[in-house]
């Protein structure tokens, strides 16, 4: 990745080695061209093999056109014989029967005469086929082991009546990786891209809708906020019965809730009870574990919502715990204190809160202390003014006096040493600040939620930052946007091309401020009619506001954006030490030795004195080593967990995205995929090695497929390879092994026998193990804790988070970079680009917010 490089699309890397641009015309392939190619090491051809195969890939876009589906009408032995051919296609195997029926009806024929090229290798994948009359035979060119291509092609396969074949196009777009050829007369099924994802996309939104709206009617889950409750949904298994046909026993153990999706149900008591569309029965055993107290039959044909108690106390904790903890998420909010921070930021501190009880003339004195009220009254004596809120908005003056306190109401005294700068005592049930006299006076048995200091900083960081910054009234993502520089192109000095392809260059810049040595910038221009071509407004409007609303010394920093009339431009941080990809897969392992602080810091010293490599050598694993993927990884989650606190899914995380900063710490780059996802997004992309099965199934994902991807990733560093990749394997088998969950650990891993790397390879299979939960229900990150799960796990157990971010703990590498502005490295003349015709002011319009 070229220095100080988030995306640009197809961007070619020079070196002193000639290169050849890329030729690929799909958006997400001319993303990645320019990673094949090195500044820092000439990569080896086997390294240029190796990347070529962890290329990007995406669907088309889904415009805001309407899309009115096809539909062509078939006999009912021709719509059998198509179900019958799909169902043996993984791609259908998450799609229900009645979206199989819709594609079905929306196939249409294509004939083909013998000797007739149906698809040729190389060409865009376009349709989806079902062969119903004829034979086809598939031709593919092999290659030598330098990856040039060998005459003459030979035939790799045949396939009759029954057959299906070109299914990567219907998942994104890639280049056909075998010809077919007609054998004989051929009459053909097809289906294309759009109208498939269209089609699967209104079929999946629809039905998700419509289980939010239900799960929203139960009055158990009504405290549930939106995110909890699109978990719920998530963990819905759906049941059909027949008329007459038993759903529940008397007696039977209760630990299912059952929602009626469609259909009529009997519960059989001494008065029957009809239970209708929208209303459940079960709930009772959720929350008591009581056995059923009724039996319960289908009237008509019934489909049932059902899910598990262990389900949702795996996903949600005790469900009266669980409404329970919203509700107070959402009360906390409202507290002054704690409106700067973010939701996940307020659920973890209600996540410390515990209970305390005080008897009726107890004296509480609040020492680093937060107290919630949950029921009973007490008095505090202010010798301070009390500040109300009058009706013009003014704060006016009153005279101290005794203030009482009952339920919902909070006092504090987080931080002593602070307190004259911070009103301590609020109320979210009236506009009073009631201000902290350190003594409070029971007046009733009383229970309140109470945090202390130090549970408060584990969630926010230094208390005496924090109370200047909530002071400050706004949050580091707007305080960072205030602050980005103002730039145009007339106030930076172009130096150097760092990067150059399709869609632009990458300069190496300085700010021209007079400064005696000025810092170095990376410039990234791209050119609105590349953007325009590629359908790609909408992939860069939400990359620059992804980073520009991104403020974490592990992800890339904007420094500032703007525009001309032909061109977007970014200004970056520069971050020039190379790709974790060179350091799992270094040309020469004896180059960039680890550093000598690394080896004598606390942080090494902590998993005893064997060296990584022996201790992975012992298993025939050929990775980074574990300290150094402890290291790595904590940079890469605690990055990716700031951008999920956001609601922000990253969707392409690999080594090649993540880059060595000056420190030897890790950066995450390139926000080309990443996006605000609310509840669910249904776009198909990434990396095929890295991808989540839930995307390969578009089922709709959000941010816990990068959860899998980041175990990928931790597999990767620790074993040499991905899990799921072989030598050899082609893009459908890859994702076969994905949807399926095909991997396995080295047979000799085992007990950790009180070796400090070896018990450290046990956690990280464990971890790796509950990230490759092929549902996305169970896997960590997205059960009760959240994020905190992986956190806190205890492969991270050296691990100080807080402390971690400040990156003053020696790396394992640090890079060489010496002058970035050195002249002997030349000098690139900068010429704007001149057009013939203006860009439209429709077309202009779409950047209008740039």
């Amino acid at each position: 990745m070229a220095p100080g490089a988030m995306s640009m699309p197809g961007v070619r890397i020079l070196s002193a080695r000639s290169w050849s641009s890329s030729t690929s015309t799909s958006s997400a392939q001319a993303r990645d061209t320019w990673r094949k190619l090195r500044l820092y090491v000439k990569a080896s051809p086997k390294a240029l093999r190796r990347r070529s195969s962890r290329m990007a890939v995406m669907c088309t876009p889904m415009d805001a056109t309407p899309f009115n589906s096809p539909s062509f009408p078939k006999s009912e032995e021709t719509t059998k014989f198509l179900l019958d051919a799909i169902n043996d296609n993984f791609v259908f195997d998450s799609i229900d029967d009645s979206s199989k029926l819709l594609f079905v009806n929306a196939m249409q024929t294509k004939e083909f005469s013998e000797g007739d090229w149906v698809i040729r290798e190389g060409d865009a994948g376009d349709y989806f086929y079902v062969v119903e009359e004829g034979e086809i035979a598939f031709i593919k060119r092999g290659r030598s082991p330098e990856g040039v291509p060998i005459d003459p092609p030979l035939q790799v396969g045949t396939a009759a009546k029954g057959s299906t074949f070109g299914e990567l196009a219907l998942l994104y777009n890639t280049p056909r990786e075998v010809s077919v050829l007609a054998v004989t007369p051929l009459k053909l099924f097809r289906i294309d891209q759009r109208t498939f994802r269209s089609l699967l996309m209104s079929q999946r939104c629809r039905v998700r809708t419509e289980l939010l709206d239900l799960a929203r009617k139960i009055s158990i889950f009504q405290d549930l906020d939106v995110t909890t409750l699109g978990k719920l949904v998530d963990a819905f298994s759906i049941v059909t019965h027949r008329p007459g046909e038993r759903i529940i026993n008397k007696g039977d153990r209760g630990d299912v809730l059952y929602i009626v999706k469609s259909g009529k149900v009997r519960v059989e008591t001494d008065i029957d009870i009809i239970v209708g569309e929208g209303e459940c029965f079960g709930e009772r055993a959720l929350i008591t574990g009581e056995a059923r107290w009724a039996s319960v039959t289908a009237v008509t044909q019934s489909s049932i919502l059902c899910v598990s108690k262990g389900v949702l106390e795996e996903l949600l904790g005790p469900l009266d715990r669980a409404m329970k903890h919203c509700y107070l998420v959402t009360l906390v909010r409202s507290i002054p204190m704690f409106k700067s921070l973010r939701r996940d930021e307020v659920d973890r501190c209600v996540r410390h809160f515990k209970e305390e009880s005080f008897k009726k003339g107890d004296k509480i004195f609040p020492s680093e202390k937060f107290y919630l009220i949950k029921e009973g009254r007490a008095l505090m004596m202010s010798n301070k003014e009390v500040c109300v809120e009058g009706t013009s908005g003014r704060k006016l003056s009153v005279e101290p006096k005794l203030i009482k306190l009952v339920k919902n109401d909070y006092f504090e005294n987080l931080l002593d040493s602070y307190q004259e700068d911070t009103d301590a005592l609020r109320s979210p049930a009236d506009s009073m600040d009631k201000m902290n006299e350190n003594t409070i006076y029971v007046e009733d048995d009383m229970v309140c939620f109470t945090l202390v200091a130090s549970d408060f900083e584990c969630v926010v960081g230094d208390l005496k930052t924090f109370f200047a910054r909530s002071l400050d009234g706004s949050d580091d993502c707007v305080r960072s946007k205030n602050k980005r520089k103002l730039i145009n192109l007339n106030k930076l000095k172009m130096h150097r091309i760092l990067g150059k392809g399709n869609f632009g260059e990458v300069w190496l810049v300085t700010l021209s401020n007079g400064e005696d040595k000025p810092t170095p910038y990376a410039l990234k221009i791209v050119g609105k009619r590349q953007v325009l071509k590629h359908r790609m407004v909408r992939s860069i409007m939400s990359e620059k506001n992804v980073m520009e609303s991104c403020v974490h010394p592990f992800l890339m920093n904007m420094v500032s954006s703007f525009q001309d009339e032909n061109n977007l431009y970014f200004v970056l941080d520069l971050t020039l030490g190379g790709e974790l990809f060179d350091r799992i897969y270094p040309k020469d392992t004896s180059m960039n030795p680890d550093n000598k602080a690394w080896k004598a810091s606390k942080f090494y010293k902590s998993f005893g004195p064997e060296d990584d490599r022996k201790a992975l050598s012992r298993y025939g694993m050929a990775g980074l080593g574990v300290r150094q993927a402890v290291f790595y990884s904590a940079c890469i989650i605690d990055g990716l967990a700031y951008l999920h606190n956001r609601r922000i899914a990253y969707r392409d995380l690999k080594p090649e995205n993540v880059l060595i900063n000056e420190k030897g710490y890790c950066v995450i780059i390139d926000m080309g995929f990443a996006k605000i996802v609310l509840d669910k997004t249904y776009t198909m992309c990434g990396t095929p090695e890295y991808i989540a099965p839930e995307v390969i199934a578009s089922k709709g994902h959000d941010h816990v497929a990068d959860y899998w991807s980041f175990a990928c990733v931790l597999y990767e560093m620790i074993v040499g390879h991905t899990p799921f990749f072989t030598k050899g394997i082609d893009q459908l088998s890859l994702l076969k092994r994905i949807f399926k969950s095909q991997y396995t650990f080295p047979a000799a891993l085992g007990s950790s026998n009180g070796n400090g790397l070896n018990e450290a390879l046990c956690h990280w299979k464990d971890l790796v193990s509950r990230l490759l939960k092929n549902n996305s229900v169970e896997r960590l990150g997205n059960l009760r804790n959240g994020v905190d799960d992986i956190l806190d796990h205890v492969w991270f157990a050296h691990i100080n988070f807080n402390e971690f971010r400040n990156q003053n703990n020696p790396a394992p590498w640090v890079p060489d970079i010496g002058d970035i502005l050195d002249k002997s490295h030349g000098k690139d003349m900068f010429r704007k680009e001149v057009f013939t015709s203006k860009i439209s002011d429709e077309d202009q319009a779409a950047f209008q917010d740039f």
